[in-house]
């Protein structure tokens, strides 16, 4: 069994929800009293706007994670020379 370092579970989850708030975002609701930029009635009405700041946040949780997760052990396969 793998066990992770704390806090990787922490980062995978934040980066999760992120990444599912950014496709509500763009779910169509008909009961969405203003159409979104993208011209239909959507759950947020600045739906590109949104989805693209949460799948940033989302991207810069994920790099943060593989740097402190898995950077070091690149770093220590690039050192290894034959």
């Amino acid at each position: 069994m793998k066990t992770r370092k704390k806090g990787y579970g922490v980062l995978m989850t934040i980066t999760k929800v992120l990444t599912l708030g950014a496709v509500i975002t763009v779910i169509p609701n008909p009961v969405a009293g203003k159409a979104s930029f993208l011209g239909y009635p959507a759950v947020s009405a600045l739906a590109p706007i949104s989805t693209g700041i949460l799948l940033l946040l989302a991207g810069i949780v994920c790099t943060i994670r593989s740097k402190k997760f898995t950077g070091q052990a690149s770093v220590s396969l690039q050192n290894s020379n034959p």
